[in-house]
């Protein structure tokens, strides 16, 4: 066989390999779709904690809003970036890579989606995992058709994901959503790029470890970091008694005063049950003692979220992961009365 023939054939040979495997992710990719997902998912917890609105399904409406609109800005800009970078080295993106892209696109709208009927009804910390597994799930898929170093990138959120939702408290999964988005995605972006660093068994394991040491690290850290430095108004003014309080409510209606609850202080929680197997609301009333000295903040009457519990330091409803998540937690004062509490919950079968 001529020289000149087996350099067509070995042409040809390559142009078969580009079109089975057509698929490319750039790096701005990885920037884009982590940054930006990080950055939402602060806004939506900002949101959420400084911004809430008096209505469940007006927090959902608006979380749902924010991120739809995030997910549609930064698709777009990473297929007109995507684009133009195939347009500069004379290429064009693939028919597979575009039917990919619009599966990228489904899934974060999705994931959006899903975001309403959780913000309604609870429980919406899940998503922040799941949303992780569901990338990962798209990276393997697309690494079908691309390198096979994808989808070793696509195994790694899915880990990522199960090892969250297996070692990582509820209330910081937001916290390492966001250095899975926006440490890890960027980081695994720039390892793709580097071809020789994935190119064995060894090398695979040791940036597989690396990663998810990085990952897991920043965000554990960031979540100690955002308590320990979080800023919480400390209220002027000495504690007044329970006692004395219940004496001259009045006295203390308007303004902030913090008031002082011994060890043994009667909480009376007025229990409400619901659900689709419950005819009636189920009503019952539960007695609890403090077990430690609590500083309570009212403000014009009302509990405004700050709480020092024993020695511990000043916490809002930010910091402080102790309380019970249910459908509904509220705590207020009863003039005569003192602290008391409701809890709503709902029964689903």
């Amino acid at each position: 066989m001529s020289t000149a023939t087996s350099q067509n054939f070995d042409d040809i040979r390559a142009m078969l390999e580009s079109g089975h495997h057509s698929v490319r992710l750039e790096k701005h990719s990885f920037v884009i779709w982590g940054m930006g997902a990080a950055l939402l998912i602060g806004l939506v917890e900002f949101q959420a904690r400084r911004f809430a609105l008096p209505q469940l399904w007006q927090t959902a409406l608006v979380t749902f809003g924010l991120l739809a609109l995030g997910i549609a800005l930064m698709a777009s800009l990473d297929f007109s970036l995507t684009k133009r970078v195939r347009r500069s080295g004379d290429e064009t993106v693939s028919f597979v890579q575009r039917q990919l892209t619009k599966l990228l696109w489904l899934i974060g709208l999705f994931i959006a989606a899903l975001f309403l009927p959780f913000g309604l009804h609870g429980g919406g910390e899940i998503m922040y995992p799941f949303s992780m597994g569901l990338l990962g799930l798209f990276f393997f898929v697309a690494g079908l058709f691309s390198r096979q170093a994808v989808s070793w990138a696509g195994l790694l959120l899915v880990a990522a994901c199960i090892l969250c939702v297996s070692f990582v408290r509820s209330s910081d999964w937001w916290w390492m959503a966001i250095a899975v988005y926006g440490l890890g995605l960027p980081l695994l972006g720039m390892v793709l790029e580097q071809k020789s660093l994935l190119s064995s068994m060894r090398r695979q394991v040791i940036m597989t470890s690396g990663w998810l040491l990085v990952v897991f690290g920043a965000g554990f850290g960031g979540t100690r970091l955002w308590a320990a430095t979080r800023f919480v108004a400390i209220p002027a003014g000495d504690p007044v008694p329970l006692s004395r309080y219940l004496a001259a409510p009045q006295n203390y209606a308007r303004g902030e005063v913090v008031i002082s609850l011994p060890v043994g202080t009667k909480v009376p929680v007025e229990l409400t049950l619901s659900g689709n197997i419950i005819a009636d609301k189920a009503r019952t009333m539960l007695t609890l003692r403090t077990g430690k000295p609590v500083l309570v903040v009212l403000k014009d009457g009302r509990p405004d979220g700050r709480i020092k519990v024993g020695e511990r330091r000043w916490e809002d409803g930010d910091t402080h992961h102790s309380w019970l998540y249910a459908n509904r937690w509220e705590t207020e004062f009863i003039e005569k009365k003192g602290p008391a509490a409701r809890l709503s919950l709902k029964l689903r079968y």
